[in-house]
């Protein structure tokens, strides 16, 4: 089963972000631009792509 949640975190900081030791990073990035990246996985970028046309952002 596979889960894929689209939220908007306005009060999110960097500070709050914690990941394990397990060489992860994160970035900021715009949602729009996550549907175009090229690392992202494509069937996660059609469902935002989706998500943000429903929305209409």
């Amino acid at each position: 089963m596979v889960h894929f949640f689209v939220l908007r975190w306005d009060e999110l900081s960097d500070a709050q972000i914690k990941l394990g030791d397990e060489g992860q990073g994160w970035a900021w990035m715009e949602a729009r631009a996550f549907t175009m990246h090229e690392d992202a996985v494509s069937p996660l970028r059609g469902r935002l792509t989706r998500a943000l046309d429903a929305l209409g952002l």
